[in-house]
């Protein structure tokens, strides 16, 4: 780090901008999208003379990502041979990311690339100390690129007014690349066996090849956002599983079984498990476990329904998205403002709400059933629940509401819709 200014100064320049950035984040969490799930898991046997540092930085982790994975501590590098060990490469995306930027997520130990609207590569790291040198959270951007940096030593390391140059003394590396935020930045590490530990005085460090690597891929200008979510739930369009991740509360800011129900509540998956149950899922174990699987098949005239969004099977109920309405030839409007979907055909209307079984203008009956005629049609009321960001409609009363002829196949979890 260079030195710019006093140390207090950098700290509670740093703490103000951390309780900004978590007020914003707060304030723009519940409308944010699901997120994306990318990459798999592997498993690997422990040959003999393997051991979990270099096997980690073969897998482009961090020690800790393999010692967490696999209840295992992380005061030695020693696995026994024969060891078999799960490589966590699956990983939840940050919630809204740049289309050309980084993210880091302290708890997870890493920092996601994002180049042309899509994730590229995730960088393990290591951060900050807990306490006055924890990594300030917030959104950032890059001011400087430098090959073989010169070190400025700041106050706390107790060397002067001395200049270090490049060198194997100097412990930023060979890569520099420096934040808006004085003083921080990503960097080289002449300490690589550090990578994945809360250790340095608030940068981020990364192993010397993946710090070349990734200083390639950015530019100046570039946003920066670190962030501190110790759980994150997300869908893998690729296996039809919804995910969720929980890690370590590094600096003690979030439990991770309070910021998984947190998550599952803002993607609309809340008070589907038990609280014994989710105490299990949110371990904080740095894996993207599957916590539901979105199976479920809906055929229409027997020709599988191709839907972005996938139906879901919760509980004894399947919802779809409005998807399902419009290729039955359905009429379907969205309020936002009172988040209702409206569904029309042949003078009947089909109201559902999210989260309410209201339907106005007559009082609101028990879910589902007919409330009467009114303008010429007849008026049904449900429900509808957010899911990720998307309205999904309860698809047996969809069905039900506008008499269109099903079967139900519960042991293929098939739905079979007459043409």
């Amino acid at each position: 780090m260079s030195r710019n200014g006093s140390e207090t100064r950098r700290i509670l320049w740093a703490l103000l901008i951390t309780v900004l950035a978590a007020l914003a984040m707060g304030q723009v969490a519940a409308a944010q999208e699901l997120r994306g799930v990318v990459g798999k898991d592997r498993e690997h046997v422990v040959a003999p003379g393997e051991d979990l540092y270099h096997l980690a930085v073969g897998f482009g982790l961090a020690l800790e990502h393999l010692a967490f994975a696999n209840g295992l501590g992380t005061s030695s590098t020693w696995v026994a041979a024969g060891t078999h060990l799960r490589v966590p490469g699956r990983r939840v995306l940050p919630g809204n990311p740049p289309a050309e930027g980084l993210v880091v997520n302290l708890p997870e130990r890493g920092v996601f690339l994002f180049r042309q609207g899509r994730f590229k590569k995730f960088f393990p790291l290591a951060i900050g100390q807990p306490g006055g040198f924890a990594t300030p959270q917030g959104s950032f951007t890059l001011t400087s690129r430098v090959v073989n940096p010169t070190w400025l030593p700041p106050e706390w390391a107790g060397l002067g007014e001395i200049a270090v140059p490049a060198g194997p003394g100097n412990p930023l590396g060979d890569r520099w690349m420096g934040l808006s935020l004085p003083g921080i930045g990503f960097h080289s590490t002449t300490s690589p066996m550090s990578i994945g530990q809360a250790v340095s005085h608030g940068c981020m460090r990364m192993y010397p090849a993946s710090a070349q690597e990734l200083f390639e891929e950015v530019r100046v200008g570039m946003p920066v956002r670190i962030e501190y979510e110790t759980a994150k739930v997300g869908y893998d369009p690729q296996t039809g599983e919804f995910c969720l991740a929980a890690f370590p509360d590094v600096y003690g800011q979030a439990d991770p079984r309070w910021q998984a129900a947190q998550a599952l509540e803002e993607v609309g998956l809340a008070g589907l498990w038990s609280d014994s149950d989710l105490d299990r899922r949110s371990r904080p174990t740095g894996v993207a476990r599957p916590i539901l699987q979105a199976d479920a098949q809906i055929k229409v005239a027997g020709i599988p329904l191709d839907m972005e969004f996938p139906a879901l099977l919760l509980g004894d109920t399947l919802w779809a998205s409005s998807e399902l309405p419009r290729a039955l030839g359905l009429e379907v409007s969205w309020d936002g403002r009172s988040r209702q979907v409206e569904v029309r055909r042949a003078g009947r209307v089909l109201s559902l709400r999210v989260g309410s079984q209201e339907v106005l203008p007559s009082p609101a009956p028990p879910r589902g059933e007919k409330v009467g005629e009114f303008e010429g049609s007849w008026h049904y009321q449900g429900t509808a629940r957010m899911v990720g960001g998307r309205a999904l409609l309860p698809v047996r009363l969809l069905l039900d509401t506008f008499a269109i002829p099903f079967r139900w196949e519960a042991s293929e979890r098939v739905l079979e819709i007459e043409g």
